[in-house]
């Protein structure tokens, strides 16, 4: 699920209830979360990263991996789901959501946890053997400063909420797609021009992912790639408090 709509989906998550009859919330960690970053090769990432349109993949996944193997049938599903049990609770979750979706007046978008994944995004970058040598420093320093605007912007979007503002509401939902748009290229990425999100397509920062790859001019090339991302960072930040 897009992390925009994180909090969307742990409110779902809420009251609809897995196997052991507990919210599916409840059994959330901090090593098994329950919500992570869109991936795989389905059809939802068309529209996430080829369209910026936040969207959601639902599923269930067990220690059994059927997903795509010969068992991935109707009688996998009885051998690994006794009761189609599993299979109900994402049913109804993916139900839910989609009434509720389906329902809303506006778009239940936050931007605090687009800021935290892209900040540990940042701390994983750092690690990586890949991008030794190059100096994380100013993008770090900017998605900081995005953090902590969409922190406020966040409060007075509940704020709204919780009045029932709809001029308000209607205003800040505005910004927030803004905010959402900055990070799609309309002319694509630079080495890929069918994906156009320049935060994240099936890994983090993909542009400098690839450009930390090159074998011909790679220093200008990383500079290049890690000034167009803090653009758009900092265009997200004047959307966001202005």
């Amino acid at each position: 699920m897009s992390p925009e709509l994180w909090a969307f989906g742990r409110e779902l998550a809420s009251y609809v209830k897995g196997l052991d009859g507990k919210p599916i919330i409840a059994g959330e960690n901090p090593k098994q979360p329950a919500f992570g970053a869109p991936g795989g090769g389905s059809d939802h990432m068309t529209f996430i990263y080829w369209l910026g349109v936040p969207g959601s993949s639902v599923g269930y996944y067990g220690h059994f991996g059927a997903h795509h193997s010969a068992e991935d049938n109707i009688d996998g599903i009885k051998t690994y789901d006794p009761g189609f049990l599993q299979g109900i609770s994402m049913a109804q979750y993916t139900g839910v959501q989609a009434m509720r979706a389906a329902g809303a007046a506006r778009m239940p978008l936050r931007l605090t946890e687009v800021t935290s994944l892209m900040l540990s995004d940042v701390e994983t970058a750092k690690r990586s053997s890949q991008y030794a040598g190059i100096d994380f420093a100013p993008l770090q320093d900017r998605v900081r400063a995005y953090h902590a605007a969409a922190l406020a912007f966040d409060a007075n979007l509940q704020a709204a909420e919780r009045s029932g503002n709809a001029a308000q509401l209607d205003a800040l939902a505005a910004k927030a797609a803004e905010a959402r748009d900055v990070f799609w290229m309309p002319d694509g990425l630079s080495y890929n021009k069918y994906w156009h999100t320049i935060d994240r397509y099936t890994s983090a920062f993909p542009e400098l992912n690839f450009a930390s790859f090159e074998t011909e001019d790679r220093d200008a090339k990383i500079k290049a790639a890690l000034g167009r991302l803090i653009d758009s960072v900092n265009r997200a930040i004047t959307a966001v408090s202005t």
